[in-house]
């Protein structure tokens, strides 16, 4: 009995702890409705960021497609420029391969330039020379030919008679004498004289070279004058000669200046003594080293000048 009674007892009191009368129901079921909202706040808040995250992820997503495509693109077009970079050097070779060939040939034109150059020169000279010789030959041809210029001329003149009778008088020998070495005398009309509008040079052809000779001699230490004017006596030059003693007249000029006499070398240069000593110039380099030299000297006045060209042609 004593037992059956405790168990009532204590079911009892389980009943009134969790029945209606309970005082801890009300705290439950607000524990158990905070717990049900905090819940579904909290699932909210994990879906808004789960929903974020997946945006996010699909952001990412397409980003990274976008990065991958160009970088697809990129890949191509690197393709594309190692394509484009291997035609280059292709071409880059292929320039440089042409480059030498050009460069080789330059060097085969310039020593056939330089050869063409050098055979051109050594043509020139050998027209140059050439035409030195035939000047000679025309010079000898010559040789015996006397031009006298700055005779009075006179309408109806004869010529050889006044020349005859004043170069007689003036040598000191006869005039049969004289008509002995002489060929010819005439007078010509020249572009000099036309030019000038004075009266023609006269040509005396001789047979010896005695006469010649005596002639330029005599004209030394006297000059011929007929009707008053000092005549010039001339030897008959090839005209290549005469342009070639143009290169040499500051020298001949100074010399003239200074009574110094000079002798044409042929085919060109000049002989003279100065400070009694014989001097050969044999060009023109010759000539303005040596008035380098002695120009002070020579150019510094002297003597009045003395007629001592004795050789001309037309």
């Amino acid at each position: 009995m004593g037992s059956k009674t405790r168990a009532a007892t204590a079911t009892g009191k389980r009943q009134s702890l969790t029945g209606d009368n309970d005082p801890l129901g009300d705290v439950k079921e607000l524990i158990t409705e905070m717990n049900k909202t905090l819940i579904v706040e909290m699932n909210k808040t994990l879906s808004d960021k789960l929903d974020s995250v997946e945006s996010k992820l699909e952001n990412n997503s397409k980003v990274i497609s976008e990065l991958t495509g160009q970088i697809k693109e990129l890949f191509g077009k690197n393709k594309e420029m190692e394509k484009a970079v291997k035609e280059l050097n292709i071409k880059v070779n292929n320039q440089e391969d042409n480059i030498s060939k050009l460069t080789s040939e330059s060097r085969d034109l310039k020593r056939i330039q330089e050869r063409n150059d050098k055979e051109r020169r050594e043509l020139l000279k050998t027209q140059e020379d050439l035409a030195d010789q035939l000047a000679l030959i025309e010079m000898r041809q010559k040789e015996l030919i006397l031009r006298l210029r700055g005779v009075p001329e006179r309408q109806g003149e004869r010529i050889e008679e006044k020349l005859f009778k004043e170069l007689a008088n003036w040598l000191g020998v006869k005039e049969e004498d004289l008509m002995m070495d002489v060929d010819k005398i005439y007078r010509i009309r020249g572009d000099r004289s036309k030019k000038f509008k004075g009266p023609g040079d006269c040509l005396i052809f001789l047979n010896s070279g005695l006469l010649k000779d005596k002639i330029l001699q005599r004209k030394k230490q006297e000059p011929l004058v007929i009707e008053g004017k000092s005549i010039a006596i001339f030897k008959e030059v090839p005209k290549r000669f005469r342009v070639k003693r143009l290169k040499y007249k500051r020298l001949t000029d100074a010399l003239s200046a200074k009574g110094i006499w000079y002798v044409w070398e042929f085919p060109e240069g000049l002989t003279f003594t100065f400070k009694e000593r014989r001097k050969t110039i044999k060009s023109i380099e010759d000539a303005e080293n040596f008035l380098e030299r002695s120009g002070k000297e020579l150019l510094g006045g002297g003597e009045e000048a003395e007629e001592n060209e004795t050789e001309i042609g037309h």
